[in-house]
C-alpha cells in the first residue's frame, strides 16, 4: 500500500519446504519504505523465514566478518 505521505510497504508470504525437505515453513519477504523528519528517503527491504529476520537498508550498519588467523 502507499499513504499520502510518501509511505510504501509491500509483503508477500509463502510456505515452502527448509532443505531437508520434511518441514514447513512461512517465508515472507517485503519492503517499506518513507522520507525521515530530516527529509531523507528511507528504504528498507527485508526477509523473515527459519533463518530469522534479515533487513538490507543503506541506512541500517553492515556486519563485518572477522577474518581468522
Amino acid at each position: 500500500y502507499s499513504d499520502q505521505n510518501g509511505t510504501t510497504v509491500s509483503e508477500q508470504g509463502r510456505l515452502t519446504l527448509t532443505n531437508e525437505g520434511w518441514e514447513s515453513v512461512i517465508v515472507k519477504e517485503g519492503s517499506y519504505s518513507y522520507v525521515s523528519p530530516e527529509g531523507i528517503p528511507v528504504s528498507v527491504s527485508y526477509i523473515a523465514d527459519e533463518n530469522g529476520f534479515r533487513a538490507n537498508g543503506s541506512h541500517l550498519p553492515k556486519v563485518v566478518l572477522a577474518k581468522g588467523r
